[in-house]
């Protein structure tokens, strides 16, 4: 009766996992209450685990893995240390060695989320395929923890068994050397065989993998136009849900904001469907330039697209844009949302935002910049 109980608890907790309705931790706590009150384990038994050493070091590793994540500090070195490599081959090598490096000494799991966004970026302005050099990072990751104590939980749970049962832990360093054998084999083949075996997925534009072309448009802004001198977030256009991203003006570009007005002659970056500016063209003198648009026409000198990863402890986490006020905090349009394989590219206000969201968001260069630990 016990085994098929524990069993059972076994399955449920491994959907309740996957389904996500409710946190990790919450699930397990319920787990462990319920082996409790079944008797299947003793309180001693239930709570004995959590004054061991494994579990002090696994929350201190915890603390120092956030600690590092909302300080940006590990992100800015990997970033500068990163973009130095214009090699393709010496960029994958020293990918995986920064990877490797500092998995040793932190979580796996909170080093190569810190390590992507600045390896997709070098990617595309080495024109490579990003599945060529995640993969060796996702290695880099996994190879480099089994150099010391600290680098992977499993270290330490085996060290900490091993006390248990009278034999001596491991100290931190002495699985070291095997360590950088399974590292520096792992390094060289990747390195040599990088090309060859590592699939080659060509990465589309932002517009394509977003799915977004259907709903940007470009319009003028004619001279008998009723919007002139409208403000753009109280025009006639925000009124019927049509987002203004971009206004180009004569030879200037720029995003607008709160006090920024409608001129005659304007060229407005719009987000709806075409058919939308087609029903209120006529009543509100518009042009209809083009309803196909491409990421040079979203992005230009001073006007650059991001991606950004929701993660866990976001303050933005739970909360949909509008809420959190995002344009007015971050000055950063979000053009779309990113959940999984579905794209929201209207209403997004709306969406709450999730674990694993990506946001395709378009500022300036020196905002994007100055938000990129946010």
């Amino acid at each position: 009766m016990e085994i098929a109980l524990v069993i059972g608890l076994l399955i449920v907790a491994l959907i309740l996992f996957a389904s996500e309705k409710f946190s990790v931790d919450v699930v397990t706590i319920a787990l462990l209450v319920i082996l409790i009150l079944s008797g299947i384990l003793t309180p001693k038994e239930a709570f004995d685990g959590f004054s061991s050493d494994f579990m002090i070091i696994l929350a201190s590793l915890f603390v120092i893995s956030a600690a590092l994540s909302e300080t940006g500090l590990l992100d800015k070195i990997g970033f500068q240390l990163i973009k130095l490599v214009k090699s393709k081959t010496l960029f994958v090598f020293y990918t995986m060695f920064v990877t490797g490096f500092f998995s040793a000494f932190m979580n796996n799991t909170t080093v190569t989320a810190l390590v992507t966004g600045p390896v997709v970026g070098m990617c595309r302005k080495l024109s490579i395929s990003p599945s060529k050099v995640l993969i060796p990072v996702a290695y880099a990751s996994i190879l480099g923890g089994t150099c010391t104590l600290i680098g992977t939980s499993t270290n330490v749970a085996v060290s900490g068994y091993m006390n248990i049962i009278g034999l001596e832990p491991l100290d931190f360093f002495e699985i070291l050397w095997i360590g950088l054998i399974l590292f520096a084999t792992g390094l060289v083949f990747m390195v040599i065989f990088w090309k060859r075996i590592l699939p080659d997925y060509k990465e589309s534009s932002y517009t394509e993998e977003y799915n977004i072309k259907q709903y940007l448009s470009e319009i003028v802004i004619t001279e008998a136009s009723r919007l002139i001198d409208q403000p753009v977030f109280q025009s006639d256009l925000a009124k019927q849900g049509i987002r203004i991203i971009k206004i180009m003006r004569g030879t200037e570009e720029f995003m607008p904001d709160h006090l920024s007005r409608i001129h005659a002659n304007d060229i407005l970056l719009v987000e709806c469907k075409v058919d939308d500016l087609i029903k209120i063209k006529e009543s509100s003198g518009l042009e209809v330039l083009a309803d196909t648009i491409t990421d040079e026409e979203i992005q230009s000198a001073k006007v650059r697209l991001a991606e950004v990863l929701i993660t866990p402890g976001s303050r933005l986490l739970d909360r949909t844009l509008r809420e959190a006020r995002f344009r007015q905090n971050f000055d950063l349009v979000v053009l779309a949302v990113h959940r999984l394989e579905e794209t929201v590219s209207q209403k997004i206000g709306n969406v709450r935002l999730k674990i694993g969201d990506v946001l395709l968001v378009q500022g300036t260069e020196e905002i994007i910049n100055a938000n990129r630990n946010s």
